[in-house]
């Protein structure tokens, strides 16, 4: 199973993370799990040892902010998906067509809509795809109750 993440699956990260990282572990109690994932800071990328615990391999990206929240103001001009942007890495890009490649797995379980292009090339025969929580539901709610530039 391939299992893509927009956010490095920790324990004792927060709300979310906890919550992918259980349905990680879970997986991987069942499914021999090839994990990429996104980090932001250096404290996460400690976690890539736990993951390795439990997972077939791990690729652990770092996604530094102000390239993220440049890709995002890109995709924002440009009339395309924010989340999509900011998730873009050409290293868990290749790491994925290498896996793809070397162990040929048939399912995929995405964590945040923005992974979701990672899988297009690929068939599976099952993909499921976990949006955490939307970003269009957040934006529509901050145009509703915030001032400019949020609206």
């Amino acid at each position: 199973m391939l299992f893509l993440a927009h956010r490095m699956p920790l324990p004792e990260g927060s709300e979310e993370s906890a919550r992918v990282w259980h349905m990680l572990r879970h997986l991987a109690a069942r499914h021999r799990v090839h994990l990429g994932c996104l980090y932001e800071n250096a404290a996460e990328a400690g976690g890539t040892a736990k993951l390795g615990e439990i997972c077939a391999s791990v690729m652990a990206v770092r996604r530094r902010r102000p390239a993220k929240r440049a890709k995002s103001v890109a995709a924002f001009v440009q009339g395309r998906a924010m989340s999509p942007a900011a998730c873009a890495h050409p290293r868990l890009q290749r790491w994925v067509a290498e896996t793809m490649a070397a162990h040929q797995p048939r399912e995929a379980f995405i964590s945040g809509s923005g992974m979701a292009p990672y899988l297009e090339p690929y068939p599976f025969s099952r993909r499921i795809i976990d949006m955490i929580a939307l970003g269009s539901e957040r934006w529509r709610r901050a145009a509703e109750t915030s001032g400019w530039p949020k609206s």
